[in-house]
């Protein structure tokens, strides 16, 4: 306070001293929520709603105020309709969904959701194919007889469960409707003859296999984290040599490690 101001009194515009400038809580010149003299807040904030938002802002002090979302009835919609913000209860409310031309598939007006809906089939004349009458996609559609389509011909990709098999000797299969065929995995079917070098061959179908006598003669212990612990064994009649380790299970008689 002022020297004169403390003799005189204070000589009072409305809510502030013109001579010292101190400010009392009275008679303010309120622009809605401020005071045009001292700067002071309150009053009643002029709220504005920006476009496309659920947000008012005050033009005098630019105070932001959030307002109610509009999910529709019951809050029954994916998206407000306003601002477009995901309802919290998204994944299990209402959509909008309008179809795009030429397409199976559709997208919320609201969120932009795609939603796809089922295909209309419709088969190609001449060919083993269907056709969607929406979008065009098409997809074949063969008449398979084991692995063989009766219509055009086409093979299905080669794998034994697609086949007819029917046996043609004791150690082979063959196919009944394209005639590819197949060794009997089991060793016992087979009618074999020695060869030299412990091998052996069917003679009906020519398999060949082998039937080495392995004998443990070392086990390695280079440092190597391949080899290392690896079993050597060596065929006491042939003289070949193969290995068993953690890497690869089981005794390989073709491959020769020395």
């Amino acid at each position: 306070m002022g020297l004169i101001c403390k003799i005189a009194g204070h000589k009072w515009n409305g809510c502030q001293c013109s001579r010292c400038g101190k400010v009392r809580n009275e008679q303010h010149d309120w622009n809605h929520c401020t005071c045009r003299v001292c700067g002071a807040k309150g009053g009643i904030h002029d709220w504005n709603r920006s476009p496309n938002s659920c947000e008012e802002k005050c033009s005098v002090c630019g105070e932001i105020k959030k307002i109610n979302h509009s999910f529709g009835d019951n809050g029954r919609l994916c998206s407000c309709v306003v601002c477009g913000t995901k309802n919290p209860r998204h994944c299990t409310l209402e959509h909008k969904v309008t179809s795009l031309p030429g397409t199976c598939k559709g997208a919320c007006e609201l969120c932009g959701e795609v939603k796809y809906f089922e295909h209309s089939w419709e088969p190609v004349p001449g060919k083993c194919e269907i056709r969607c009458r929406v979008c065009g996609e098409t997809q074949e559609q063969h008449d398979w007889n084991h692995c063989i389509c009766r219509i055009c011909g086409t093979k299905k990709p080669s794998t034994y469960k697609v086949h007819d098999w029917v046996t043609k000797n004791s150690c082979t299969y063959k196919c009944s409707v394209c005639g590819i065929e197949k060794p009997n995995e089991d060793e016992s079917a087979h009618v074999w003859q020695e060869l030299s070098g412990c091998r052996k061959i069917c003679a009906n179908c020519g398999a060949i296999a082998y039937s080495h006598a392995y004998e443990l003669i070392e086990i390695i212990t280079s440092g190597d984290s391949y080899w290392d612990g690896t079993e050597v064994y060596k065929c006491n009649k042939c003289g070949n040599k193969g290995f068993k380790n953690n890497k690869e299970d089981g005794l390989v008689p073709n491959r020769l490690i020395d």
